[in-house]
């Protein structure tokens, strides 16, 4: 159906906005909406919670990560140590 991953992503992106368009539509029927400034504050929303979910786990990575280098280096170093 979909030749390519940009034309499944534009389809996913285009039914996104239009659930979106509806649920503003619907939450505030007033002759002063404003699609862009709800569009924007959304966009504000969804970017702080991404940097809270970063803030969380960013750490526990970074650990995890330096935890693996530390035992890879380790056994190597004891891998040269007994080679002679």
């Amino acid at each position: 159906m979909f030749k390519s991953m940009k034309a499944k992503f534009a389809a996913v992106l285009a039914i996104i906005t239009a659930f979106a368009s509806s649920l503003v539509v619907s939450a505030d029927p007033a002759p002063s909406l404003n699609v862009s400034d709800a569009i924007g504050s959304g966009m504000t929303s969804v970017a702080s919670e991404i940097m809270g979910v970063i803030g969380t786990v960013l750490p526990i990575a970074i650990g995890v990560v330096g935890a693996i280098i530390a035992i890879r280096f380790g056994i190597n170093f004891m891998r040269s140590m007994f080679r002679g």
